[in-house]
């Protein structure tokens, strides 16, 4: 079963439209049985802060807000897998923040992702575009999905036909 770990700003693209959109909407409805996606329990805190500011800055209005945030509590329902924000990854995230000199977000996001890919023997992609994040899950030894990047939904459909073979 492919698991792929959503970072937040690209689970962000699905609701909203801007570069890398595409890639993750079609990631999401192309989603079978055998994948999983996965991602922190800190990305809930996130999404609902960024859709909160957006909302309090007028880029939303109260009805796109809310719709926002009902289509991300749907997709936790049924698509996306929470990933504690335990102890052992707030210490790994330490760990990776002062390797990697990464925002503590970030460096929660990579440690959720680098325990769940340890103990996975599936093919796992981090799926993120952050430049410096991207850097470090790939110095981390994490196949990357970067929905912005050129090619991404060539990739994403040869990562699934490659599965599926």
């Amino acid at each position: 079963m492919p698991m792929f770990y959503l970072e937040t700003s690209a689970l962000l693209k699905k609701y909203r439209t801007e570069s890398g959109t595409d890639v993750v909407r079609e990631l999401f409805e192309g989603k079978s049985d055998a994948e999983a996606f996965i991602t922190s329990y800190f990305t809930v805190l996130e999404v609902i802060s960024v859709a909160r500011r957006l909302l309090a800055a007028g880029t939303l209005n109260r009805r796109l807000h809310q719709r926002i945030l009902g289509n991300f509590e749907r997709d936790l329902r049924e698509a996306v897998m929470l990933q504690s924000v335990s102890d052992s990854v707030i210490m790994e995230a330490v760990r990776q923040s002062v390797t990697y000199v990464l925002r503590a977000p970030d460096a929660v996001h990579l440690a959720t992702a680098v325990r769940a890919n340890a103990v996975s023997s599936e093919p796992f992609y981090f799926v993120g575009s952050d430049a410096k994040l991207v850097a470090a899950c790939e110095n981390a030894g994490l196949a990357i999905l970067n929905p912005e990047a050129p090619g991404a939904l060539d990739l994403l459909r040869s990562h699934r036909s490659s599965v599926a073979e």
